[in-house]
């Protein structure tokens, strides 16, 4: 099987595969065993638009990941066209996937009116908030969230998070996603908990407060 880690930082990518290969540092690319049948994975974090090979290597996956660290505008831009490419595979299920660093309690995000940049807080999430340089109000949603509605992901592709170098959780949103595949290399009884799956962090100005801006 063949598994590109979709993304738009190369490091991102190889930090992923090292902890879901055990490896003792980075890698753009590792062939793992699941259930006894190989896995190979691969950063895939080029361009679609310029890279030739890019759509044939998506043609050829068997699932894919699509692993998000910023979600700005630009960021989300990006994404949006890779998640784009991916959906021709038919034929191949994906997951999105939050990468969140260790003690990483805050997430960027754009105004969806001006495109000022904001810092969001999951404890905030449900809270009124307002943007600092339009004054524009809004209910904060959690990553999550904000994550599908941007990308317009469909119900039934998950949306998952996890801490960089843990291996545990990382091992846990590959199992998710193998587990969709028509070969069921993975049973559900292999995935982790939810609250494993679940587990991480996720800063906008509140009503009664204020807003890093960055």
């Amino acid at each position: 099987m063949y598994v590109p880690i979709v993304c738009t930082e190369p490091e991102s990518g190889n930090a992923f595969i090292q902890a879901v290969a055990g490896l003792a540092a980075p890698a753009p690319q590792a062939e793992i065993l699941f259930d006894r049948r190989p896995v190979r994975l691969e950063t895939l974090a080029t361009n679609p638009e310029t890279h030739a090979g890019w759509q044939e290597k998506v043609n050829q996956a068997s699932a894919a990941l699509l692993l998000i660290h910023f979600m700005d505008v630009a960021a989300l831009q990006a994404l949006r066209t890779r998640y784009a490419r991916l959906a021709t595979n038919r034929q191949a299920p994906f997951a999105a996937v939050l990468l969140r660093h260790e003690g990483e309690e805050e997430f960027k995000i754009s105004c969806s009116s001006c495109g000022q940049k904001l810092w969001m807080r999951e404890e905030d999430m449900g809270k009124k908030g307002r943007c600092p340089n339009c004054a524009e109000a809004f209910i904060i949603p959690s990553a999550m969230d904000y994550l599908r509605d941007r990308l317009c992901l469909p119900g039934n592709v998950p949306v998952m998070r996890v801490t960089r170098g843990n291996v545990e959780l990382c091992r846990g949103a590959l199992a998710n996603l193998l587990a969709r595949t028509a070969s069921g290399l993975v049973g559900m009884k292999d995935l982790p908990a939810d609250d494993m799956l679940k587990r991480a962090t996720v800063p906008i100005q509140i009503d009664q407060g204020s807003v890093q801006v960055g």
